[in-house]
């Protein structure tokens, strides 16, 4: 089913508006991806745990998340916005939600549309068989993710907009709802070139929690037997962004746009979605594939 949150938010002090939209990658194994994802990419997706990013940046202006059962919908729309070409920005809602209303259950596709339209940042909302526009903020996906997502947020002192990423972190982490998890990404409107894209991050990550005693130091990267790693997110392009996980050999690059099998390029059911490939970085910054 997956997690995903958007909300508006202040970026200066002119009280400018921007987004964020917050997601997961894991995948939940079902009769739809068995039949539509090769078997490499299975493997990669299912098996390895590396999912697909849940959210989709399909022009500067745009970018779609979804959640649900069936991935094969979300495709549907990126093949009718590819057959379009040209399209206003709230047509891509419009679309969105006449999918989610023929298809045959309503947990079967979710959207969260957000685009920038006249200088100003937008979120639709596609779920329960609705369709709410400019709303603040939105959820798609596991109810119970975002009801734990809410109690950690509200119950710090802090603005609860600075405490939305490390919430939905936790929420992700903790595995309250087994349809919930991998890594998390994180897509911004960035108003300096004008673009959503996918934000930049260098983090460290432990799955255990750790009793400090007093006066005694604070580990803040524990051993990979703890479930300790360090990983930086890097952005490519608005097609195409890496994990890069330091204590593995390869990273992760997230693409729409390469695949590791002919069989998945030529696949309709899989376009725009955001799958993984094993890549390594060469010392010059060149990226290729692993053998």
């Amino acid at each position: 089913m997956s997690f995903i949150y958007a909300e508006k938010y202040s970026v200066d002090e002119s009280r400018r508006k921007s987004i964020r939209v917050l997601c997961d990658t894991k995948v939940t194994p079902n009769n739809y991806s068995a039949a539509n994802f090769s078997n490499v990419s299975y493997d990669l997706i299912m098996n390895h745990g590396y999912g697909i990013i849940k959210s989709t940046i399909i022009c500067p202006e745009i970018c779609v998340s979804f959640a649900g059962n069936n991935t094969v919908f979300a495709a549907k729309l990126f093949c009718q916005l590819k057959e379009l070409g040209v399209f206003d920005p709230e047509y891509v809602s419009e679309l969105a939600f006449s999918i989610h209303k023929n298809a045959p259950s309503c947990n079967d596709i979710e959207f969260i549309i957000t685009y920038i339209s006249n200088d100003q940042v937008f979120i639709d909302c596609v779920k329960n068989g609705k369709l709410e526009r400019n709303v603040e903020n939105a959820h798609i996906g596991s109810v119970t993710a975002f009801r734990e997502f809410q109690h950690i947020r509200l119950a710090s002192q802090k603005p609860v907009a600075e405490r939305t990423k490390g919430a939905f972190l936790e929420v992700v982490d903790e595995g309250i709802d087994d349809t919930v998890g991998g890594f998390v990404f994180e897509v911004v409107f960035d108003y300096e070139i004008s673009s959503f894209v996918y934000n930049w991050e260098r983090a460290f990550h432990t799955s255990k929690p750790q009793i400090v005693k007093l006066g005694q130091n604070i580990n803040f990267h524990m051993s990979a037997a703890d479930g300790g790693y360090s990983y930086e997110i890097i952005p490519r392009d608005i097609e195409n962004v890496l994990i890069n996980i330091d204590q593995m050999r390869s990273a992760v690059l997230y693409s729409r746009r390469f695949r590791v099998d002919d069989a998945d390029t030529k696949n309709k059911n899989l376009l725009g979605l955001m799958m993984p490939i094993l890549v390594e970085i060469k010392d010059n910054g060149e990226i290729v594939r692993c053998k």
